[in-house]
């Protein structure tokens, strides 16, 4: 994502010395960046950033003539992705309105802003807590869908699901046995994942040496992209008919 670019930003500002090369150095990781990535409401503040970065005076001594970069930083907040042209996901195939409302903007937040910011920590619980929420939808869309997991053999019996009482695991195990799911889209979830309401709790991560770095960061959104990507073509169509679907 952006945050090297953020780092440099960071140098520029505070630079004393060779700040003429690390802005050269800027303008050039800029110039890779698209600015329809970007969402609407920054597009042209990236512009005129980028243009005003790439004109720096290489005589100017004086940071006045430079950009402010707690603008450009905050630019780069609304970065989506390389070849996102700025759309976050839709998530049409949730059944809930409200929940759809709720998961969208959990997923910018995650997306633009503590992914790229290097928060992994909280990359992995906001992924989990997206995951989880939507296999409960999937799970609860219907009357029929409801007692088709509860049905499943990988469902656990004492548990409600619509109460919220099923781990992640169980979500994941019954989802691909009740087809909403393919098996190898469900196997591939990494245990870091499925592990994330443990992470929350600082205690139990030192305690069961739970990783936290980019790595598990990005498995954790791969996972949940690769999931959300699946339902966007498929969700629809696995669902139940049913006249008692949620709002």
């Amino acid at each position: 994502m952006v945050g090297y670019i953020r780092k440099l930003a960071v140098a520029v500002s505070s630079a004393r010395a060779n700040r003429t090369a690390l802005v050269k150095v800027l303008a050039e990781e800029l110039d890779r960046l698209d600015p329809r990535d970007f969402l609407p409401d920054v597009q042209y503040d990236f512009i005129i950033l980028r243009m005003n970065i790439r004109g720096y005076d290489d005589n100017h001594l004086h940071q006045s003539g430079l950009p402010n970069m707690d603008d450009l930083l905050h630019v780069l907040d609304h970065y989506a992705g390389i070849g996102s042209s700025a759309q976050v996901r839709a998530f049409d195939f949730i059944a809930s309105s409200e929940l759809r409302r709720i998961i969208k903007r959990d997923y910018r937040e995650l997306s633009l802003i503590l992914f790229p910011a290097g928060a992994w920590k909280s990359t992995v619980v906001l992924a989990g807590s997206i995951l989880e929420a939507i296999l409960v939808d999937q799970l609860t869309a219907s009357d029929e869908v409801i007692q088709l997991a509860k049905a499943s053999p990988k469902a656990p019996k004492t548990k409600r699901i619509e109460k919220g009482q099923w781990t992640m695991y169980q979500l994941i195990n019954v989802a691909a046995d009740v087809d909403i799911l393919p098996k190898d889209r469900a196997n591939a979830i990494d245990v870091t994942l499925r592990e994330y309401r443990n992470i929350i709790h600082s205690d139990v991560e030192l305690k069961k040496q739970y990783s936290c770095t980019e790595a598990e960061a990005s498995l954790a959104k791969g996972a949940l992209d690769a999931v959300c990507n699946y339902l966007d073509a498929h969700a629809l169509h696995l669902r139940q008919p049913s006249n008692n679907q949620k709002p």
